[in-house]
């Protein structure tokens, strides 16, 4: 007789239930509940109302073969984009979530407190967790990448201004002023770039280090209930 306490559960493995969701199983490959990197990077419908557009919107998804860090190359990073992940904030809780629910919901032994835990599944969900963790840092990466486009479009700036003194004075030889304000103007342009991309670089750090600290924690309460089920079941 099946056991009813895996109804909710099961339930909530219908397609209909998770927009993006994929619950096929490749026969190559098996596949252990949805596939997060097939899901869309906000949810929220209202995103673009209220943030404008998505960003990374034409990123290409993790797939089981497919290795995407190239497309978020420096070279591929443009000033209409702004920091991208392959999974949200909310659905890194989400993955969270699902592995509480599946050791919530797993079968109780008699006389115990501890569960049959569905291994693949779990061990899927880790991985999942895990593997997106370093897109804080590409927020980061992102970060970095802008404040080297501010200096490289400051120094282009610079040497326009320089440039153009330059010629000038060719036809005014006794005005040398000009070219003595251009180069200031040039080396000013070049000090306030400085200035903005180490505060650029300090906020990108500072921010990654703060999400990858949460998301240690996070995981290390995973962990640690992980463990001590495979101690018990042992």
């Amino acid at each position: 007789m099946a056991d009813n306490r895996y109804k909710e559960y099961d339930d909530s493995r219908d397609p209909s239930s998770y927009d993006g969701y994929n619950w096929d199983y490749d026969e190559t490959e098996a596949s252990y509940g949805p596939d997060p990197y097939n899901m869309p990077p906000y949810p929220d419908s209202d995103y673009g109302d209220s943030y404008g557009p998505e960003p990374f919107a034409d990123a290409p998804y993790r797939g089981q073969n497919e290795r995407y860090d190239d497309y978020y190359a420096e070279e591929n990073i443009s000033d209409a984009e702004s920091p991208g992940a392959n999974l949200s904030e909310n659905d890194l809780i989400d993955l969270i979530d699902r592995i509480e629910h599946l050791v919530l919901e797993s079968r109780t032994l008699p006389f115990s407190n501890n569960v049959v835990v569905d291994r693949e599944e779990l061990l899927f969900l880790v991985g999942s967790l895990r593997d997106n963790l370093p897109d804080e840092i590409r927020r980061a990466r992102w970060l970095i990448a802008q404040n080297q486009q501010v200096i490289e479009e400051s120094r282009r700036i610079a040497d326009t201004i320089i440039r153009q003194a330059e010629r000038h004075e060719a036809t005014m030889i006794n005005e040398h002023e000009i070219t003595l304000q251009a180069r200031q103007r040039a080396n000013q342009t070049i000090e306030a770039a400085n200035h903005s991309a180490r505060q650029i670089r300090e906020g990108a750090l500072e921010y990654a280090g703060k999400r990858l600290d949460v998301l240690e924690d996070q995981l290390t309460a995973i962990l640690v209930m992980i463990q001590k089920n495979k101690k018990e079941l042992r």
